[in-house]
């Protein structure tokens, strides 16, 4: 019987790769506003640190919890925009370029 499901294992098998997988979900009052966005996501277990790139330029660093993270912002200046993974000794493992927000025009 096939299944889309994967087991977790096999899953964190191939962040071993990958580095990074991110998950982005915007959210607001109308379906055209975008009043808050959120990003998480699992990181292979090399990685030890992640920074969030935010759309007004700065930089927020985040805790990366049984290789796990997740962030979220309510100021449009504060909406992530790219996700960068470091490993221990500070290389950059894997980056994520986030989508503009989705609410249509």
């Amino acid at each position: 019987m096939l299944s889309p499901f994967v087991p977790l294992q096999q899953f964190l098998d191939s962040l071993q790769t990958r580095k990074l997988d991110v998950f982005s979900a915007d959210a607001g009052a109308t379906v055209s506003t975008v009043d808050s966005r959120e990003v998480a996501g699992v990181v292979s277990s090399d990685v030890s640190r992640i920074d969030i790139v935010l759309e007004g330029g700065g930089t927020v660093k985040v805790a990366v919890v049984d290789q796990a993270f997740d962030y979220t912002a309510v100021c449009p200046a504060a909406f992530p925009t790219m996700v960068i993974a470091y490993d221990a000794t500070g290389a950059i493992a894997a980056t994520n370029t986030l989508l503009a927000p989705s609410a249509p025009g």
